[in-house]
């Protein structure tokens, strides 16, 4: 429902491609891929980490934009310079058809005999729809690794060196491979990230990579750092975020917290079935990070769909609902105002010690079973 309500004030409020208050296009942050390709094409890849040149770059190609800033590391240049030769309109539908698709695929073997459909229509995916973002095409490329993390590591590393293009939410593969001594897929991972930014460094030069290094963590962090209630707190349910009205010092503490907790239940489940803990990696992922939107939850927001739709049985009386509201949270925060302070985490940490528990219990139930 909050998905809809999204889509329903964009597309009411839309003059032109343009929703006038909010200074966004239709695709949201879609506008940054399209006009990176742009820049690249025009050979101003000089400007890109600059938010103020970037900005006034953007808004001379659409009047009324208001202030964005391109975050992404050189290589998403490729796919971006491409869709950049279409028009926007056209470019934004290819994107999210294509992504779409990826999404779908990659689910396949996940879905537990559930219909594929369901997998793009998570309040995850749909909120990634809505803000013409990378969760889906993240999502895929996970969903990937963990698809193959078993039987064929090298289509597993390739996959996790792609997602190198959202580097922060594969934050946790190499930490799960090396517990499971999954060297051949570290290996390849590293060997063709490593490959990925020798060619985008011929194709659009080393400076980038300089600016990218340089000057990107320094507007994430003013991003975090900017005062007032902005819009995208809304989409952030990290414990950093949620905690911003308190000192400086209790989000910190608080993120650290919250990181412990979610990587000690993640060790607990570090043996269990790739089809378990690819969800609960997921679900870690944006308890562990303090910079995160919930556009990426895709996979988190279908694991808690498959664990509801698969496990209902089994669950206590007290599970099926938090895992309800955790599989909901996705634009729930944006579309009917800011959650109360710490709820998110505390949501997301509570649906994980649910996710480790049913996916240990059936680890054990299997080797007792095997015994």
């Amino acid at each position: 429902m909050s998905g809809l309500l999204l889509f329903a004030f964009d597309i009411g409020h839309l003059r032109g491609l343009v929703v006038p208050e909010h200074g966004v296009l239709i695709g949201r942050d879609f506008v940054n891929m399209w006009v990176g390709g742009k820049l690249a094409w025009g050979g101003r890849l000089d400007i890109l980490y600059d938010p103020d040149a970037y900005w006034t770059a953007a808004r001379s190609m659409f009047p009324g934009l208001l202030p964005h800033n391109y975050s992404y590391p050189p290589q998403s240049l490729i796919p971006a310079a491409l869709l950049a030769l279409l028009p926007y309109p056209v470019a934004l539908a290819t994107w999210l058809t294509a992504t779409m698709g990826l999404f779908v695929l990659a689910a396949r073997p996940f879905m537990r005999g559930l219909p594929l459909w369901m997998a793009v229509l998570t309040p995850g995916a749909l909120i990634n729809v809505w803000a013409g973002q990378y969760g889906l095409l993240a999502g895929a490329l996970w969903l990937f690794a963990f698809a193959a993390i078993d039987q064929r590591q090298g289509r597993a590393g390739l996959s996790a060196a792609l997602l190198t293009v959202k580097p922060h939410l594969g934050l946790l593969i190499p930490i799960i491979w090396i517990a499971r001594r999954r060297w051949t897929a570290l290996g390849v991972a590293v060997a063709a990230t490593l490959a990925i930014v020798a060619v985008s460094a011929l194709i659009f030069g080393m400076d980038i990579w300089t600016d990218y290094l340089t000057k990107a963590p320094a507007t994430q962090g003013a991003i975090l750092d900017a005062p007032g209630d902005q819009l995208y707190f809304r989409l952030m349910p990290t414990t950093l975020v949620a905690l911003r009205g308190f000192p400086p010092s209790f989000g910190v503490v608080g993120q650290i917290a919250t990181a412990v907790a979610a990587l000690a239940l993640l060790w607990r489940a570090r043996y269990a079935a790739a089809g378990d803990l690819a969800f609960i990696a997921a679900t870690a992922t944006f308890l562990i990070l303090p910079y995160a939107f919930d556009y990426d939850m895709t996979v988190a927001a279908l694991g808690f769909g498959l664990t509801l739709a698969t496990r209902w049985r089994r669950l206590a009386a007290w599970e099926a609902p938090l895992l309800c509201v955790a599989y909901l949270l996705p634009g729930r925060m944006i579309a009917f105002g800011a959650v109360p302070v710490g709820i998110a985490p505390l949501i997301l940490l509570g649906a994980l010690w649910v996710q480790v528990r049913h996916a240990t219990d059936q680890a054990r139930g299997a080797q007792e079973s095997a015994v």
